[in-house]
């Protein structure tokens, strides 16, 4: 499935995440990018990624079909910490 976005962190020297189709955000580490370092499944695609202005290791994913969801990549395991899915329309915006 294709990659709909890339957006570095402002916060966090070479980190990147992703999000694309196949319902992913990956976050990635930009001097090892043979795999990610983290992986959320979000229930949509994902169409725009935001990294949170002050807190490292936590962004907001628009899901297409499934809403907006924040998630904490700061963690083992990542996890949604609040979602939104109760509009009538897509999930495409996150500027």
């Amino acid at each position: 499935m294709g990659v709909c976005c890339i957006r570095s962190s402002h916060l966090e020297a070479n980190t990147l995440a992703s999000g694309s189709y196949d319902e992913t955000v990956l976050v990635w580490d930009e001097r090892r990018m043979a795999r990610p370092t983290s992986r959320a499944e979000t229930g949509g695609g994902v169409w725009r990624v935001k990294w949170h202005p002050k807190r490292t290791g936590c962004l907001l994913a628009a899901c297409m079909h499934n809403g907006f969801c924040v998630i904490d990549f700061n963690d083992s395991l990542p996890r949604v910490v609040f979602r939104y899915d109760e509009h009538e329309s897509l999930a495409y915006g996150a500027d």
